[in-house]
């Protein structure tokens, strides 16, 4: 993916605009079928991704992109529809939730 080698590069301002043009179709595909978990995944991941590359003073917006993260890996989890995969996901976002605070 483009944001991650853009991340790796430390071009944190490039990824950051390539993860949230990729992030609006994620969330494009994911409200027009609800029922893919894949897209409900992908939608989680770049929440992950955003909040990774979002800055540090962007508290707020980090703190919705992981609370965003998190309740669609819940959701998929309650529904046991969370792929094993991921299985870790849903503590991964609780903790870096919990250290924001």
């Amino acid at each position: 993916m483009i944001g991650n080698l853009q991340q790796a590069q430390g071009n944190l301002q490039s990824a950051l605009t390539s993860y949230q043009a990729s992030s609006a179709i994620r969330q494009k595909l994911a409200a027009a079928d609800p029922g893919n978990a894949g897209w409900q995944l992908d939608v989680a991941a770049y929440c992950w991704w955003l909040y990774q590359a979002l800055p540090p003073t962007a508290l707020a917006t980090r703190r919705e992109r992981l609370t965003e993260g998190l309740a669609v890996l819940r959701r998929l989890e309650s529904e046991q529809r969370l792929p094993a995969r991921a299985a870790g996901w849903p503590e991964m976002f609780a903790r870096a939730l919990n250290e924001l605070k």
